[in-house]
């Protein structure tokens, strides 16, 4: 079944066949779908190389050196290739873990190679496709934006993982998903303030925000004035940009 690893208020959804790469140090949560069985094969890898963790892919420069890779990779003829290495290693350990343990992070250092090769390749790819990406997230945000809308949701609903998303999301728009939402609800709100004259409580709960006082910080972020002032505005004729 599908794995979902929570990192704080992030989720990220793994798919069955797909390759994690997982940080000790972080506080990751795991949840399996109900009634799912769920099965795995793990290996630690100890080494001494830096790492930086990042949500944007664009702040990775062109020319950078090392490895990029993600949590999840989703399968692919390559993870099935990386996982037959996964269960030779797990194997190794378990004749003789002393004997084999250099050998198993050699070639787990290996694995990562290829998890960075695997999504490069992947990532030039859908590249390709931004702009169809972006019109399928923009096109969900318009259809749900009266509801909470979450990035699991739209992770979901297309097949890729959050991260991937906000990657391609910001390179071809230059906002992350989240800064997208948060600016076409508020469109939506001061839209039914304008035009259906309702009070910004009702038009935050018809916009899909529960919690008014974000909504009021959001507003005041988004349209440049409190919802007071934009009223008056409105009232009197006021052009706000």
């Amino acid at each position: 079944g599908n794995l979902t690893i929570s990192l704080g208020e992030k989720t990220m959804l793994a798919k069955p066949g797909s390759v994690c790469v997982l940080l000790r140090t972080m506080p990751l949560h795991f949840k399996i779908d109900e009634n799912s069985h769920h099965t795995h094969c793990s290996v630690q890898v100890i080494s001494d190389f830096e790492f930086k963790v990042t949500e944007d892919i664009n702040e990775v420069p062109d020319d950078y050196p090392g490895l990029i890779i993600p949590f999840i990779t989703e399968p692919c003829d390559e993870t099935e290739i990386i996982k037959k290495q996964l269960f030779s290693i797990v194997s190794e350990l378990s004749v003789s873990r002393d004997l084999n343990e250099f050998s198993a992070s050699l070639s787990a250092m290996g694995i990562l190679e290829a998890l960075s090769s695997v999504f490069k390749k992947s990532f030039l790819k859908e590249t390709q496709n931004a702009s169809l990406l972006c019109y399928k997230i923009k096109r969900y945000v318009y259809e749900h934006l009266h509801e909470s809308i979450l990035l699991s949701d739209i992770e979901k609903e297309l097949g890729k993982t959050s991260i991937y998303l906000n990657a391609v999301f910001k390179k071809e728009s230059g906002t992350t998903i989240h800064q997208y939402i948060n600016r076409e609800k508020m469109r939506l709100v001061a839209e039914l303030m304008d035009n259906k004259g309702i009070s910004f409580k009702n038009a935050c709960e018809n916009a899909g925000i529960k919690d008014i006082s974000y909504g009021y910080r959001m507003f005041k972020k988004q349209i440049g004035i409190t919802p007071a002032e934009y009223k008056s505005s409105v009232r009197f004729g006021v052009n706000v940009n």
